[in-house]
């Protein structure tokens, strides 16, 4: 990351280069300008380059402990009246949070993992956009070849059922599939086995349910309120929701000991993952980014991943411009 600064603010000038997560580890931040002019990418949209661009960056983690780089700009843009061709200043105020991601060494494992993905048959493999040595479209253009040609709208229960009827070797699933298993009187551990993919050790995406109450005036729908939530976070309803759910308790402090293997596995991998950055929220449930981002890399993913002849290159182009286009 590079950028260059011609006043420094109260948080600090900005470095010409700088690590992202000993700054989030420091919790830092920047403030600065810099002049219209050198913005060379808006000069062909502006009427000059007079003018300023106020600046703030902050590295900090937000409530879940997700690592982020949160970007403020403040300009006003010269630009020309398409009526009175008189020049005139557009205020311009931006706040951009993007959540930061490890490059982890163990992403080297996507290859590795090709030939066990052709062994199983999973129907669905998330993988990295870049990876050392080949990056996850050109990968998924791979895993396509072990994929049986009617996995194209598939539902995740089907491929559940394949899996636990011998049609299919692997799933890569949420811990919901679990309750299938369970449904179907399988024990985790030896019916079964839940096992993170290779290469996203250390990575947890997560989905939390939630519940939400209307604001009401009377006192006795409110106490009725206050009854449901409290008794819904009660150890004992979190134990026999998730048991039936196959999720993991909401509750850290939850006792695991009645829980499956699989749940007990899960919770200690979400306690390693948020001791450090590897929290993901889950792009799929509309916690990760904005319904309009999700269905622009469904698409493109989608339409890359049912069609044999689709070049990698082109495919990652079009995710890179769809997701720009729906910001």
């Amino acid at each position: 990351m590079s950028a260059e600064s011609h006043e420094s603010g109260a948080s600090g000038r900005l470095p010409e280069v700088l690590d992202a997560w000993r700054m989030v580890a420091a919790r830092r931040g920047f403030e600065g300008s810099l002049p219209l002019s050198s913005l060379s990418r808006l000069q062909g949209v502006l009427c000059d380059g007079e003018g300023m661009v106020r600046y703030a960056i902050e590295f900090d983690r937000d409530a879940l402990q997700v690592p982020y780089v949160e970007l403020r700009i403040d300009a006003a843009l010269p630009l020309v009246c398409q009526r009175t061709l008189q020049r005139f200043l557009q205020p311009v105020q931006v706040v951009q949070r993007l959540g930061l991601l490890p490059a982890d060494a163990d992403l080297e494992a996507a290859e590795a993992g090709l030939p066990l993905a052709a062994a199983q048959k999973p129907d669905l493999v998330l993988m990295d956009i870049q990876l050392p040595g080949m990056n996850g479209i050109e990968a998924l253009k791979k895993l396509r070849g072990y994929v049986d040609n009617n996995a194209a709208g598939r539902d995740w229960n089907s491929a559940t059922a394949m899996v636990m009827n011998g049609k299919a070797g692997m799933q890569i699933m949420g811990d919901w599939a679990k309750a299938e298993w369970t449904a179907a009187k399988k024990i985790a551990g030896e019916d079964y086995k839940c096992v993170p993919f290779p290469g996203t050790q250390g990575s947890f995406a997560y989905n939390i349910d939630s519940l939400a109450m209307f604001k009401l005036s009377n006192e006795e729908n409110r106490k009725a309120q206050e009854d449901l939530a409290r008794i819904v976070m009660e150890p004992e309803f979190q134990q026999v929701f998730n048991q039936n759910k196959g999720s993991i308790p909401v509750r850290l402090d939850q006792d695991m000991s009645e829980f499956d293997a699989c749940a007990q596995k899960s919770m200690k991998d979400f306690k390693a993952a948020a001791q450090g950055s590897g929290l993901v929220p889950s792009l799929a449930h509309g916690m990760a980014a904005s319904s309009y981002v999700q269905g622009a890399v469904f698409d493109v993913v989608t339409n890359f991943f049912n069609d044999p002849s689709a070049d990698p290159k082109k495919a990652a182009q079009q995710l890179a411009a769809a997701i720009q286009a729906v910001q």
